[in-house]
């Protein structure tokens, strides 16, 4: 396993409350019908995760859901 600090998930939630609304990006992206970077950084983190044998069950999901539909097309 991996050792992780007893106060990971409150830390984790503190820095990501400090970064800028990268999210917000994507989504807008994904509403346009652009091109998002759902490979560049969901994928990627699958795809290093297999190769390490790590199971990320979060990201999976994500990568599914977001991966399964078809871009919203433009009116």
């Amino acid at each position: 396993g991996v050792s992780l600090p007893d106060d990971i998930v409150y830390t984790s939630i503190e820095t990501q409350k400090m970064m800028p609304a990268a999210h917000d990006f994507m989504h807008s992206d994904f509403l346009a019908g652009k091109k998002t970077e759902l490979e560049t950084l969901t994928g990627y983190v699958i795809r290093q995760a297999e190769k390490l044998g790590v199971d990320v069950p979060t990201y999976r999901f994500m990568y599914n859901g977001l991966s399964f539909y078809p871009y919203p097309k433009n009116q």
